[in-house]
């Protein structure tokens, strides 16, 4: 995953800006427990220190930032210390410190900065050996390491090689915003809105979402996980650009993703794809998620740029609006040179765009897009895309203008 921005806020746990890292292996056992349990879990984890592991959050701050009573939220926290999701390790009987996950063990590492694999780090623990009295296989496996500097043969014994440094592994965490658990403007927060669905694996879901979700690059969930897809056909012609008719035809997902597979812990008897489907509609209802449709230079081609239609309660940045106002003015603006009577946009209605006719492959899909975003330095990176997407714009006003002039002298 990404590292966070440095950032820190007023108010925030010291060392933090707004957004908290999550150990999700630790969160999925805390599913398997129910809703209470993982709404719990996150919200401990909401008020973790610069660790992103060590939290001082308790009963009160659960009931603050949900509607489970106290005595449940107690017996949450109780009942996760129980099953070793949680850890306390110090604090007072009114303000009590606990751990949030085991730290990973040690990577082992040399001076070229190598990390010994996972059977060689289990052998160095064991160290030291006698040399006498070892299977072939682990004499095998000793001496290969001996090659690479990691062990060496003193006196009898095989030994870890002096070079051969410990060094804490860090733990894979997942970044999320605040604003799950915090709420905007007094609104129940997203996490008690899904609590009371009562479906902890869509709970799940919308955790697991946010470790794929990777803006820079992806704008979004990556789209050979999870995309909307569109037919096309083409409409009309102007000098070098065809315009083509975008119109959306359903959600795809890789089905052996572990976004799918979540729903295999379920206790219900349908398929996990169909309950993968039916949390996904939930999440875009509640406004946790979006697909925002984006061209496409052909089906394995790369992001031109996104179609991000400025409407009440649509996620967009303000770039983004001014580019998709820009090639819809000039959509439209051809649509009335050819003598078409365009209509008004409505809801999933075609998307019409201008395409150089040297792009022969163009096409559009929606990619998965959080609402609640982090603000790390991906997220910083992708908002720096404006520039970009300012380009486009640019463009397309150019090519509208030209349209209304060649009108006029067609006129």
């Amino acid at each position: 995953m990404p590292s966070p921005t440095p950032e820190t806020a007023e108010g925030e746990p010291q060392g933090r800006g707004h957004f908290f890292g999550l150990h999700f292996p630790t969160f999925s056992e805390a599913c398997r427990f129910g809703i209470n349990h993982a709404v719990t879990y996150l919200i401990l984890a909401r008020g973790t220190q610069a660790d992103n592991r060590t939290t001082t959050w308790s009963t009160n701050a659960v009931e603050t930032n949900s509607l489970i009573s106290r005595p449940k939220a107690r017996q949450c926290i109780a009942d996760l210390v129980t099953w070793k999701l949680v850890e306390h390790i110090g604090g007072t009987k009114h303000r009590p410190v606990r751990s949030l996950f085991v730290p990973p063990e040690p990577d082992f590492t040399n001076p070229a900065g190598d990390v010994l694999d996972d059977e060689g780090a289990e052998i160095i623990r064991k160290l030291p050996l006698s040399v006498k009295g070892r299977t072939k296989r682990l004499v095998s496996k000793l001496t290969s390491m001996a090659e690479e500097g990691w062990v060496a043969e003193v006196g009898g014994q095989w030994q870890k090689a002096p070079q051969v440094k410990q060094a804490r592994a860090k733990a894979e965490l997942t970044w999320l915003p605040n604003s799950l658990v915090d709420g905007i403007g007094g609104q129940n927060s997203p996490i008690e809105l899904l609590r009371q669905t009562q479906c902890v694996w869509t709970l799940s879901l919308l955790v697991a979402l946010y470790r794929t979700h990777e803006l820079t690059f992806s704008q979004g969930v990556p789209q050979e996980t999870l995309e909307q897809t569109f037919s096309r056909k083409k409409v009309a012609e102007f000098r070098e650009f065809d315009m083509y008719e975008f119109t959306g035809k359903r959600t795809a997902v890789d089905t052996g993703s572990d976004l799918v597979r979540l729903f295999a812990n379920s206790p219900s008897e349908r398929e996990a794809s169909e309950q993968f489907f039916e949390a996904v509609d939930l999440l875009k209802r509640l406004g946790l998620m979006t697909f925002v449709p984006h061209l496409f230079d052909g089906p394995d081609g790369e992001v031109l740029f996104p179609l991000a239609e400025p409407k009440d309660g649509a996620d967009f940045t303000d770039a983004e609006g001014r580019l998709f106002e820009a090639v819809d003015a000039a959509s439209t603006s051809l649509e009335r040179m050819k003598g078409y009577s365009p209509s008004k946009r409505a809801a999933n209605s075609p998307i019409k765009v201008l395409v150089q006719n040297h792009i022969g492959k163009a096409q559009v899909r929606g990619i998965a897009r959080m609402r609640h975003r982090p603000r790390t330095m991906v997220t910083a990176e992708w908002m720096a895309q404006s520039e970009r997407w300012d380009q486009w714009t640019s463009l397309y006003e150019r090519l509208d203008r030209d349209i209304r002039l060649a009108k006029v002298v067609v006129e």
